[in-house]
């Protein structure tokens, strides 16, 4: 269950951590699916790295990424009617959140629960429905007929298939 602070947190929250592996050998990774288990706004700037001992199994510390970028802003939107250059600086959490996953990122993944539409047919629709846990897990938002998952082959894949 989702709970949330009054500063808008919100611990239980799904996640998908992106770009990066914090901890391979826990199996914590990019793509990897997680859920928010508590948030420090403040951190200590000594850059001593310490051991935590009362941290959990399977649990990790994410810190956020910073990173720049120069823009030219267009004159409608300065003060003075001029177009200028601005060095913008951004530091967000690399996390996603992880209510939905495209069917892309969902391969590879077992889930509990999968709603989708199968009628988009061949590989995609094999994902879709090869993910959940279970047959009740699997919930369909459209009628599905065998025609709409048995396309054919596109033409260039098919003469690609005769030609090997």
């Amino acid at each position: 269950m989702t709970r949330f602070s009054s500063r808008g947190e919100c611990w239980g929250m799904p996640v998908i951590l992106r770009h990066h592996n914090p901890c391979p050998p826990l199996g914590i990774a990019n793509g990897s699916q997680g859920t928010i288990a508590d948030f420090a706004v403040e951190t200590d700037k000594s850059g001593i790295d310490v051991h935590l001992s009362g941290l959990p199994d399977k649990h990790v510390i994410l810190n956020a990424i910073n990173w720049s970028f120069t823009t030219k802003l267009p004159a409608a939107l300065t003060e003075n009617g001029e177009s200028k250059r601005v060095r913008v600086k951004r530091s967000q959490a690399d996390y996603e959140i992880g209510y939905a996953v495209t069917g892309h990122s969902a391969q590879g993944k077992t889930l509990p629960v999968v709603v989708t539409d199968l009628n988009v047919g061949g590989s995609a629709a094999y994902v879709a429905a090869s993910r959940p846990t279970t047959r009740e897990g699997l919930i369909l938002i459209k009628t599905v007929t065998k025609s709409a998952l048995n396309k054919p082959l596109p033409p260039d894949l098919l003469l690609e298939a005769r030609s090997s």
